[in-house]
Protein backbone atom coordinates (compact mmCIF):
# COMPACT_ATOMS: atom_id res chain seq x y z
CA UNK A 1 0.00 0.00 0.00
CA UNK A 2 0.72 3.56 -0.23
CA UNK A 3 1.50 5.26 2.65
CA UNK A 4 -0.67 8.74 2.22
CA UNK A 5 0.64 12.58 3.65
CA UNK A 6 -0.79 12.79 7.08
CA UNK A 7 0.60 16.19 7.82
CA UNK A 8 -2.69 18.60 9.20
CA UNK A 9 -4.39 15.83 10.34
CA UNK A 10 -6.34 15.30 13.73
CA UNK A 11 -5.10 11.80 15.62
CA UNK A 12 -8.77 10.42 14.63
CA UNK A 13 -8.16 11.49 11.27
CA UNK A 14 -4.56 9.85 10.82
CA UNK A 15 -6.21 6.81 12.61
CA UNK A 16 -8.75 6.37 10.44
CA UNK A 17 -7.01 6.77 6.76
CA UNK A 18 -4.11 4.08 8.22
CA UNK A 19 -6.63 1.52 9.86
CA UNK A 20 -8.32 1.63 5.92
CA UNK A 21 -5.08 0.75 4.33
CA UNK A 22 -4.57 -1.71 6.83
CA UNK A 23 -1.28 0.16 8.65
CA UNK A 24 -0.78 0.96 12.08
CA UNK A 25 -0.31 4.60 14.10
CA UNK A 26 2.00 5.07 16.88
CA UNK A 27 1.07 8.47 18.22
CA UNK A 28 4.08 10.53 19.22
CA UNK A 29 4.49 14.04 20.56
CA UNK A 30 1.35 15.84 21.86
CA UNK A 31 -1.35 13.14 22.30
CA UNK A 32 -4.20 15.61 23.48
CA UNK A 33 -7.68 15.75 21.25
CA UNK A 34 -7.78 19.31 20.82
CA UNK A 35 -9.07 20.89 17.87
CA UNK A 36 -5.74 22.68 17.74
CA UNK A 37 -3.87 18.92 17.69
CA UNK A 38 -2.12 18.03 14.30
CA UNK A 39 -0.13 15.62 12.52
CA UNK A 40 3.18 18.01 11.72
CA UNK A 41 5.97 14.79 10.90
CA UNK A 42 5.76 10.99 10.24
CA UNK A 43 8.27 8.42 9.98
CA UNK A 44 7.98 6.78 6.54
CA UNK A 45 7.33 9.31 3.76
CA UNK A 46 4.20 10.03 1.60
CA UNK A 47 4.30 7.82 -1.32
CA UNK A 48 6.18 5.20 -0.14
CA UNK A 49 5.13 2.04 -0.63
CA UNK A 50 4.93 -0.26 2.64
CA UNK A 51 3.25 -3.75 3.48
CA UNK A 52 -0.32 -4.38 5.51
CA UNK A 53 0.51 -4.16 8.76
CA UNK A 54 3.16 -1.70 8.82
CA UNK A 55 3.55 0.86 12.08
CA UNK A 56 3.83 4.44 10.86
CA UNK A 57 5.32 6.35 13.84
CA UNK A 58 3.49 10.07 13.49
CA UNK A 59 4.26 12.99 15.42
CA UNK A 60 1.25 15.46 17.09
CA UNK A 61 2.17 19.25 17.92
CA UNK A 62 -0.58 21.72 19.15
CA UNK A 63 -0.33 24.26 16.68
CA UNK A 64 -2.07 26.84 18.22
CA UNK A 65 1.59 27.00 20.40
CA UNK A 66 3.29 27.91 17.08
CA UNK A 67 1.73 30.89 16.71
Amino acid sequence: VTVPSLAGLSAAEVNNQLTNLGLYLKLIGNTDTGYSVMATNQSIAPGTQVERGTVVEVEFTDTSLME
